[in-house]
């Protein structure tokens, strides 16, 4: 029996291409297709937009940019404060003083953000200026300064760096003794008459503590005079002492600021102020400035706001005629030394009477949702 065997030719070119192992060679071998040629596209004819990915990784975040916070304005002059503004304030507030008064004229700027449009704030800072006459003469300048301020209310905040000798007739007197007390009141008060014959409402702001153990001693002292000065002028004292220290009287550069948190009031070098520290600075300060301030509907004058105080008090009630307040006051101050109650007046709580008086109707048996 014989096999019979076929062959089969195949051509010389395909030879050399034929591969009859193809089936056995990986997928990953075959040669790739070929990418599509770009599309061709018209003189002019932009491309298309490329879609955004859906995914949470190709969406593009937009910069939201912060909104800076917005700050007070303290002005150099009055006319200044007018500039390119539609109404001008009708109230300025002067601050004149060294490197803590710049301080307070800044925080007063941020406490009376909301009233920029009535209230503008003046200040004509010397950075060591004080009290007496080097390196600053106050006194010589006050005039020019109120003129170019034209203020309401001048607030003096000064007196950091007096703490230095006097000459006196060609001595040195060193700071507290006997002399240089004397000479340094004199000086406070020529420059508080000064202030006051300019304008009439005047505030006296004490020093604040700094971290210098020494120098926060000698603050306290100098506080006492210029306390004792301020009062004897007729003039309000304000004090700041107690905003920047502890229970214990420690000076703390952190501590409660005017929105209750606690903040970085004092700079590094235990002297200057942050912004939140200015702010607090001008907090004890603007309640005595809001009580100066003249009203837009007219200064209430002394008599009135005593007759008025008199009145809530139990006083006597208005009449026709001006109230004699020696008078009034000395009527309230009496059940105090005899020990007997004052009259009570109708209507009040502590008017006990049966039945009520004329214009004052018993409330029903029965209310009506009792009914």
């Amino acid at each position: 029996m014989f096999l019979a065997t076929t062959s089969i030719s195949i051509p010389a070119h395909a030879q050399a291409t034929f591969d009859p192992f193809f089936f056995l060679r990986p997928f990953l071998s075959q040669p790739k297709e070929k990418s599509r040629p770009a599309p061709r596209r018209w003189k002019g004819e932009q491309a298309p937009k490329k879609r955004r990915s859906s995914s949470p990784s190709g969406e593009r975040t937009k910069r939201v940019k912060k909104a800076l916070p917005v700050t007070g304005v303290v002005y150099s002059t009055a006319q200044e404060a007018k500039a390119g503004r539609q109404k001008d304030p009708s109230q300025f507030i002067l601050v004149l003083g060294d490197a803590m008064g710049g301080a307070l004229a800044s925080g007063l700027a941020d406490a009376y953000l909301g009233e920029q449009d009535r209230i503008a704030i003046i200040g004509r800072i010397s950075g060591q200026g004080g009290f007496l006459p080097e390196p600053e003469n106050w006194k010589a300048r006050l005039a020019e300064d109120v003129k170019a301020a034209d203020p309401n209310v001048i607030i003096l905040a000064m007196g950091a760096h007096d703490l230095k000798a006097i000459d006196d007739t060609g001595f040195k007197v060193s700071p507290f003794s006997d002399r240089w007390l004397e000479l340094y009141s004199r000086r406070v008060d020529k420059i508080l008459a000064a202030a006051r014959g300019q304008v009439g409402r005047v505030v006296v702001v004490g020093l604040a503590p700094v971290s210098n153990d020494l120098h926060k001693r000698d603050y306290v002292r100098l506080n006492d005079v210029l306390r004792t000065r301020a009062v004897k002028a007729g003039l309000p004292f304000v004090s700041v002492w107690d905003g920047f220290v502890d229970e214990a009287g420690n000076y703390f550069a952190t501590g409660p600021a005017v929105d209750g948190q606690q903040r970085l009031l004092r700079k590094e070098d235990g002297v200057g102020f942050t912004r939140a520290g200015q702010r607090k600075l001008a907090f004890f300060v603007q309640k005595e400035v809001d009580r100066l301030l003249p009203s837009l509907a007219g200064p209430i004058t002394t008599g009135q706001a005593q007759g008025e105080a008199l009145i809530l008090a139990g006083g006597p009630e208005k009449t026709g005629a001006e109230p004699n307040m020696d008078e009034a006051i000395s009527e309230l101050r009496a059940p105090l030394h005899r020990g007997i109650a004052p009259m009570s007046l109708k209507g009040r709580a502590d008017h006990f009477t049966w039945p009520p008086p004329q214009g004052l109707e018993a409330l029903p048996a029965r209310l009506p949702f009792e009914q």
